[in-house]
């Protein structure tokens, strides 16, 4: 292939047959014309790419980074929640009689408030980071 530079001079390079048939399937992938402004795009991405600032590039990644990290502290508090009530409901599960159903429903707004300010009262002994991550929820609802 020869590649002719803006001094005119003459450079050639040779492309495998699979290099021939990445670009070939990379063209039709993405509606690209013909070999010759593939090439063009390839080498303005090199030289210009979209992402160039380092700094940019950092805080995009330790955006990324807490943004996962909060996700991994949020799943904590979720399973420690789902355990809790687990072990509270396992630990007594009386059948309610059908004349009592209704009235048992009723109250069940008032059951969940109790079990949820007991619950939050058994975080008291928690890592600061999770006393952290659940005032932030308990401010937010």
């Amino acid at each position: 292939m020869d590649v002719i530079s803006s001094t005119g001079e003459v450079s050639r390079f040779r492309l495998s047959r699979e290099q021939k048939k990445e670009i070939d399937a990379y063209c039709a992938r993405h509606r690209i014309e013909s070999r010759s402004e593939f090439y063009r795009f390839a080498i303005s991405q090199a030289l210009r790419p979209e992402i160039e600032d380092p700094d940019l590039i950092f805080a995009s990644l330790k955006h990324l980074h807490d943004t996962m990290n909060t996700v991994a502290r949020q799943q904590e508090v979720l399973f420690s929640y789902i355990t809790f009530l687990a072990r509270h409901f396992l630990s007594y599960h009386a059948e309610i009689p059908n004349e009592l159903k209704e009235a048992a429903s009723i109250s069940a707004v008032e059951r969940f408030e109790r079990v949820f300010k007991s619950y939050q009262a058994s975080l008291k002994n928690s890592p600061s980071m999770f006393e952290s991550l659940l005032a932030d929820f308990f401010e937010e609802h």
